[in-house]
C-alpha cells in the first residue's frame, strides 16, 4: 500500500468518525466526555505511580489534582485569576 492509499484510507476513516460524532445526541456526547476524562485521569494516575512507585493513594490523587490545575491554567492562558477571599 503506497502513501496516497494510506492517506485516502485515513481521510475516509476520519470523515466517518466526524459524521458519527455529528449524529451523536448531546446527552451521549456528555457521557462520552465524562468517560474520556475518567480514562485520562486513570492514565495520569498510572503514569504518576510509575514515576513515584512509593506514593500513597492520597499523594497520587494530590498530584493528579495539581496536574489538572496546571493544565487548566495553561488552557486559560492565565486570563482568569482567582478572586481573593476578602473580595467575594
Amino acid at each position: 500500500m503506497d502513501g496516497d492509499a494510506i492517506r485516502a484510507d485515513a481521510d475516509a476513516i476520519y470523515r466517518e468518525r466526524v459524521l458519527r460524532a455529528r449524529n451523536t445526541p448531546p446527552d451521549q456526547k456528555m457521557i462520552e466526555g465524562v468517560r474520556l476524562f475518567e480514562r485520562a485521569c486513570g492514565l495520569m494516575r498510572d503514569g504518576i505511580r510509575h514515576q513515584f512507585p512509593h506514593a500513597t493513594a492520597q499523594e497520587v490523587d494530590a498530584m493528579v489534582q495539581e496536574r489538572l490545575e496546571i493544565a487548566q491554567r495553561l488552557e486559560d492562558g492565565n486570563l482568569y485569576q482567582p478572586c481573593p477571599e476578602n473580595e467575594l
